[in-house]
């Protein structure tokens, strides 16, 4: 049985292949890639195909973007000399941007294998990182790659690839769970969600139980556009409700923590009366 970690290097060198412009090179080693997954644990190799799949599907190496007739560079000054400027800052920030996307997406599916060896509460595979152990990890991380004394350049750098390692987690996760259908074995790891809904596929009993989102942010974002549309727009008074009740608990967040100066409390307090006493008026006018 083939190392999931193994054919993820493999499934990484494919990329780097792909970014380096030997094609041919990256087409040979998915082939063999593409045997090993068979070889991999079921209930991995659906998501190793899609991260095959999508490593095939990288662009080649950006030396720069390709030049149009632009006839706003035309009639500036210079235009010329400044489009070729920007054009290369923009093929150098897609070249960054590629770089940090394929080990975010890596990182992402060695987090969801990283909380699937765990459990959580209930006996299950940790797959919504629940557990202290799994909740630890981003520091564990830090602390052994050395990064907890790092300068804050390189901290703020772990930090945006973290932040994209979170972005891909959720799809990351849906792939799984949507896997569990076809591999039973990998499903029966997940004995609790399985005996609390025993009429329901594996896939929906593990997305009920353990609440993982059915939608990527993305997906839940062009929903939510899409509600809006056929509503005639958001109801602006729910959406102010929303957006005071999500400040209120930060502000009830950081008081516990007594994060706030003495100053600072006392000064939130007065303005806090003076907007439960303007809530409570228009809580009175709303019954009339």
């Amino acid at each position: 049985m083939a190392k999931v970690a193994d054919v993820n290097d493999a499934i990484q060198r494919v990329l780097t292949l792909r970014r380096e412009g030997d094609q041919e090179g990256a087409e040979e080693l998915a082939k063999e890639t593409r045997e090993a997954i068979k070889k991999a644990p079921s209930g991995r190799r659906t998501a190793l195909r899609e991260a095959l799949a999508e490593a095939l599907k990288a662009p080649a190496a950006v030396e720069g973007v390709p030049t149009k007739e632009s006839l706003v560079f035309d009639t500036i000054p210079g235009g010329e000399a400044l489009k070729a400027d920007i054009l290369d800052a923009v093929g150098e920030g897609l070249r960054a941007s590629a770089a940090l996307d394929s080990p975010a997406r890596r990182l992402a599916r060695l987090r969801l294998e990283f909380g699937l060896r765990l459990k959580n509460k209930y006996g299950d595979p940790d797959i919504q990182m629940t557990s202290q152990r799994a909740k630890g990890l981003r520091d564990d991380v830090l602390r052994a790659a050395g990064l907890f004394e790092a300068s804050e350049e390189q901290r703020n750098v772990f930090d945006r690839l973290w932040d994209s390692v979170n972005w891909h987690s959720r799809p990351t996760k849906i792939e799984y769970v949507k896997g569990l259908d076809d591999h039973p074995e990998e499903a029966a790891k997940f004995r609790a969600a399985l005996e609390a809904y025993p009429d329901l596929s594996p896939s929906e009993a593990v997305f009920t139980f353990h609440k993982v989102p059915r939608l990527t942010v993305a997906e839940e974002r062009a929903l939510k556009r899409k509600q809006d549309r056929e509503l005639g727009g958001a109801d602006p008074y729910m959406t102010a409700i929303d957006r005071a009740e999500k400040v209120a608990a930060s502000l009830s967040k950081e008081a516990t923590a007594k994060k706030l100066p003495a100053d600072k409390r006392a000064e939130l307090r007065e303005r806090i009366d003076d907007l439960t006493s303007a809530l409570a008026l228009a809580r009175a006018r709303l019954r009339q």
